[in-house]
């Protein structure tokens, strides 16, 4: 989103983002949000549940559309979450990442999950990274570890994400 709110406010999101992706007609077009860390910076960063998160305070949710079960995770900053100025992860604690954690556990136990006949998750960060991603890696793994990655981790079919900024 333009850089996040880093450098504008709220009306950056609704004029260049939605606007654009929506068009005049807002709710006729469908959209699903991905946090990533550009929108926990600057000083609009705390209004992102205000806009984006469909009423429910939460940046990670899933839902089913037709067969496919999609998943969507907040993988956090890209560093340490030390406050570089006062608007800096705003709306990003520890503890959500274990919530995040609890929520996809309970989320595996059922059938929006288990019935699906294809499972995605959508997230900003990828699962593996170089140091550049090391910090958001580690909160995604924080995430899945034992759930969607390991030996005995359900099955996802695929992983979108959209950090890296170079293709490989």
């Amino acid at each position: 989103i333009a850089n996040g709110y880093e450098t504008s406010g709220p009306e950056i999101l609704l004029d260049s983002y939605v606007n654009a992706v929506c068009g005049k007609n807002t709710r006729s077009q469908h959209f699903v949000t991905v946090r990533g860390n550009h929108e926990y910076r600057g000083s609009a960063s705390g209004d992102f549940f205000k806009y984006l998160s469909g009423g429910t305070n939460k940046s990670y949710f899933a839902f089913r559309y037709g067969a496919v079960c999609f998943i969507v995770l907040d993988s956090g900053e890209t560093v340490a979450r030390i406050a570089k100025s006062p608007d800096y992860c705003r709306n990003f604690t520890d503890s959500m990442m274990l919530e995040q954690r609890e929520f996809l556990a309970q989320l595996v136990k059922t059938p929006l999950f288990k019935d699906a006949k294809y499972r995605v998750v959508l997230a900003h960060a990828p699962i593996f990274g170089g140091d550049y991603y090391a910090h958001m890696t580690k909160n995604t793994k924080t995430i899945i570890d034992g759930i969607l990655l390991g030996d005995n981790a359900e099955k996802i079919h695929l992983w979108l994400c959209g950090h890296t900024h170079s293709y490989a």
